[in-house]
């Protein structure tokens, strides 16, 4: 299956993901956990200490507000653009809150 994503479509997704990312450095920062000291960290194939498992998102607040959307083709297009192996970013992971 090919599809097909609008300009807007990945607009949308430079936006979301820019958001994502800022409120991420916000959250550190408040948290005092960012440091000004550099760290190098080898992520070549020659590395084998630590491997990735998966790579994916929260769900927390945006997922909640998504799931409200009246309009069924936008949340598909939305899904697609974060989850699909080829033609979006691929997520395969993704943890959400569920009031514990």
């Amino acid at each position: 299956m090919r599809l097909r994503i609008s300009q807007n479509s990945v607009v949308r997704l430079g936006i979301l993901s820019r958001v994502l990312c800022l409120l991420g450095l916000i959250g550190t920062v408040a948290a005092g956990q960012l440091h000004a000291q550099a760290i190098n960290i080898d992520t070549g194939p020659q590395s084998r200490e630590r491997q990735f498992e998966a790579w994916g998102t929260s769900l927390a607040w945006w997922a909640n507000s998504v799931g409200g959307w009246i309009n069924q083709d936008a949340r598909d297009e939305l899904v697609e653009l974060l989850f699909d192996q080829d033609n979006g970013l691929g997520l395969n992971y993704a943890r959400y809150n569920i009031g514990g």
